[in-house]
């Protein structure tokens, strides 16, 4: 469970009586909903500070926790992130009005339009884009 000020891992207890249990994580937090987006067996998160983070699980537990750095290009983007995500390619895209982030577990490329969603269409992954005049930078 994702938070402002961190986050928890919720599980279902089924004896002696049916509750949840809850722990703790990190004290990473997010700023928005839309700043969280699920992947194949991996979350990808922007917290409150802008850092990207990325969080493999298995059987719903976290196994392993990447960060990727790339803070001043988030600070560029503003407030109004998009994140979708293309199971086909296994590529996060982070989006804001004026160019997306391409994020996959290689590294992130910064790409010359506005990914506004991801569709299955026909058997195939598309992504809905808007071209935009910057250019693609290599980070």
């Amino acid at each position: 469970m994702y938070g402002e000020s961190g986050i928890i891992e919720v599980k279902q207890v089924l004896e002696p009586v049916v509750t949840m249990s809850f722990k703790f994580v990190s004290y990473l937090g997010i700023a928005k909903s839309s700043h969280v987006h699920d992947g194949k067996n991996s979350h990808i998160l922007i917290t409150n500070n802008n850092e990207i983070y990325i969080l493999h699980y298995n059987d719903f537990q976290v196994i392993e926790v990447t960060k990727i750095d790339c803070r001043e290009y988030i600070n560029e983007m503003g407030d109004n992130l998009k994140i979708s995500y293309n199971e086909e390619r296994r590529e996060f895209y982070i989006a804001s009005n004026l160019y997306s982030l391409v994020v996959t577990d290689k590294g992130v490329t910064q790409v010359d339009c506005v990914v506004h969603g991801v569709v299955n269409m026909l058997g195939r992954t598309i992504p809905l884009v808007t071209k935009t005049n910057k250019i693609g930078d290599q980070l």
